[in-house]
């Protein structure tokens, strides 16, 4: 999860602009004729440029985001279109639906986070998610915490933020673990605490997560967090590069460098007895 590689995708950035653009454009629209009818008054300007700047801030003051939702690619089809109203239950389709069911909640949420062409839209995605979040449900927690990071459908709220990712981390959750660790090892809405960041990293590494396990990497590499532990920054490219992570490869190059040939032999017998360990599986 870098600084720059977990800015808002271009997709939602590209509808937030558009969304935000028209409800400034509309805004300013109403209060020119207004004060245009009245000469002795002049268009607050100030006032407008901080509405526009309130509709823009999650796009242009964002340093970093979620890594990862759930229900894209892993729990829902994402060619599954749900049709729904505004009050974000199904209009029509096959699908039961039921308040009382957190994981039907967070599929529609999912729906219309990923369908959503305005503000109002992830504004429900946000309540859906936080509804079943309420329930218990920890996938959810997730998304919501990541709708709270990136200020999609409410404003951002870091603080939020963490507490429901700390909510689904400590529930096992891979991607919650990697969110709420990088928080930790940056300050973002909790205090810094960067040993406890990087544990929670590894502990999502140790599932399975790719951007997990290339922290780990630059982790144990650079030094900065923990002592430098070369060994194991090997241990954790060659993991990350089993897993299709690519991104590795050139920093495994740097590392085998600095390496002895038992080292690295000792990194290659390492990371072979590895297997990624689930602690949440979402039905």
């Amino acid at each position: 999860m870098r600084l720059f590689g977990n800015l808002l995708n271009v997709g939602s950035a590209v509808t937030m602009l558009k969304c935000s653009s028209l409800i400034a454009f509309e805004f300013v629209t109403m209060t020119s004729r207004r004060f245009t009818a009245d000469s002795r008054h002049s268009p607050p300007t100030a006032s407008l440029l901080c509405v526009f700047i309130f509709f823009l801030q999650p796009i242009l003051f964002q340093t970093a985001s979620a890594c990862g939702w759930w229900g894209d690619g892993e729990g829902d089809d994402d060619g599954e279109v749900i049709v729904v109203g505004r009050d974000g239950k199904p209009l029509v389709g096959e699908y039961p639906y039921s308040d009382a069911d957190p994981a039907q909640l967070t599929r529609i949420a999912n729906a219309l986070r990923r369908q959503a062409q305005n503000s109002i839209e992830l504004l429900e995605a946000a309540q859906l998610y936080r509804r079943a979040a309420e329930l218990g449900f920890v996938p959810a927690q997730n998304n919501l915490a990541a709708m709270y990071e990136r200020g999609l459908g409410v404003p951002v709220n870091l603080l939020e933020a963490a507490r429901w990712y700390q909510s689904a981390a400590e529930a096992g959750f891979s991607h919650a673990q990697h969110s709420f660790g990088e928080m930790l090892l940056h300050g973002r809405g909790v205090e810094k605490d960067a040993l406890a960041g990087a544990s929670w990293v590894e502990r999502a590494a140790n599932q399975g997560h790719k951007s997990a396990c290339v922290d780990l990497v630059r982790i144990y590499w650079e030094g900065v967090v923990v002592p430098r532990e070369p060994i194991k920054a090997l241990v954790w490219a060659i993991r990350a590069e089993a897993l299709g992570e690519p991104e590795v490869s050139q920093l495994r190059t740097r590392i085998l460098s600095a390496l002895s040939a038992q080292e690295i032999d000792l990194a290659n017998r390492t990371a072979r007895q590895w297997q990624p360990k689930r602690e949440f599986l979402p039905l």
